[in-house]
């Protein structure tokens, strides 16, 4: 469990503002050395309820007190996966032990005596209820986590850009969109002599319909990988949502998602400039920074911008050359966020080689479940317990002149 509380911490972390992190250093220093004092590979449940509540405690002095909860809930499934993970040791010891005594009697009076001598106290009721729940597969005991306001494991996740987008509500809606163009004289009242007849201002308001289809990740486990703790049962668990993430940011950055025939995640790399997207060919098969600068500079809210490539190609942007010649040094990515003048450089290794990405998150509109959910069946006619992480997605950009993309030149 040390990885899983040292994610949360990152996640405590993450819930300040700059400017408050001093304040509560000492804090975080304290709880970093008590959890990195925890033993790697647990053999007994380990005692983290002073832990738990050191970080409760620290959550509880977030400026925005939304972010309690979901710390909270963290937390939540932290136990359980700690009750679960000694169940299952306790379990399995007593099968070796006993092959010929697994009557649900005797295991139950086992595992109950392995809590009670363990660091975890549980109730004998309590320990029935599991006992009777290993008889059956059940729906997956974790929580809707939210897409657009967090990462999940973030020390395996890329690094993300959802949390900055703008979420609609569940429900299929069409946006009305100004198109306003400030040197069109039609869009503009003008006629402003005294006693004359004024005109009326011409405003282009345009729609863009945003629907959502069933983005999922699904993993089907046999009876006997379930039972024998195969590495895809945590994998499941950890890994599973993430590629779900992944993909959500793959379909809004390049690749789209389609569903029933409808797009339902429009991309915002697209082959030609339209109302929403600049597209700009770089003059070779590169970008220079100076094209990503004058890329930028065509997104209207430039300031709240991310910019988003692969690594290769945010290296290859960063370099910075001397005049005087000499060995070349690179931009760190707040660096290179503070000369283009945007809010920020995010690596994503789903971005095409040579492309960049520019745009205002605020202006790209998300519809659908605002989260995940994991659902668990067993079929019995194959003997496989399927795992689904599904959720509703759609989106597309609502802002005009709201994201810029840089291309390689053509070969």
């Amino acid at each position: 469990m040390k990885k899983i509380l040292q994610t949360i911490l990152t996640l405590v972390i993450a819930g300040f503002e700059t400017e408050e992190i001093a304040a509560v250093q000492t804090e975080i220093d304290e709880l970093k050395s008590a959890i990195d004092a925890l033993p790697d590979e647990e053999t007994e449940p380990v005692v983290t309820e002073e832990v738990t509540n050191k970080i409760n405690d620290l959550a509880k002095k977030f400026t925005d007190k939304s972010k309690v909860a979901r710390i909270e809930n963290q937390i939540a499934t932290l136990t359980q996966l700690q009750v679960e993970a000694h169940a299952a040791k306790i379990r399995n010891s007593f099968e070796a032990k006993n092959p010929a005594k697994k009557s649900k009697m005797r295991f139950e009076n086992y595992l109950a005596d392995g809590f009670k001598n363990g660091a975890l106290k549980q109730g004998r009721s309590n320990i029935g209820e599991y006992f009777n729940s290993l008889s059956a597969v059940q729906e997956e005991a974790i929580e809707p986590h939210s897409v657009y306001q967090e990462v999940i494991m973030q020390e395996l996740a890329q690094e993300s850009f959802l949390g900055a987008l703008m979420y609609l509500g569940i429900n299929d809606i069409t946006v009305p969109v100004e198109k306003y163009t400030r040197t069109n004289d039609a869009e503009n009242a003008k006629g402003h002599d005294r006693l004359t007849e004024k005109d009326e201002q011409e405003p282009v308001i345009q729609s863009v319909s945003l629907t959502s289809g069933e983005l999922y990740k699904k993993l089907t486990l046999s009876y006997s990988a379930l039972r024998k703790g195969s590495p895809l049962v945590n994998y499941r668990l950890r890994e599973l949502p993430i590629r779900w993430l992944d993909k959500l940011a793959a379909a809004i950055l390049e690749k789209g998602l389609t569903t029933d025939g409808t797009q339902r995640v429009v991309p915002i790399n697209r082959a030609a400039t339209d109302d929403y997207v600049t597209v700009v060919t770089a003059a070779g098969a590169i970008p220079t920074l100076k094209e990503v600068m004058q890329a930028a500079n065509t997104v209207k809210d430039k300031h709240l911008a991310y910019v988003v490539a692969n690594r290769s190609t945010i290296t290859a942007i960063s370099e910075r050359l001397l005049a005087t010649g000499g060995t070349p040094t690179w931009y760190s990515k707040e660096e290179l966020a503070a000369v283009l003048g945007v809010a920020k450089v995010v690596e994503n290794a789903d971005v095409t080689e040579n492309n960049v990405i520019i745009f205002d998150p605020t202006g790209y509109g998300v519809v659908g479940t605002n989260g995940y959910e994991t659902l668990s069946d067993y079929d019995i006619s194959v003997n496989g317990d399927e795992v689904e992480v599904i959720g509703l997605a759609g989106g597309n950009l609502i802002k005009c002149q709201s994201a810029a993309v840089v291309k390689p030149a053509v070969a």
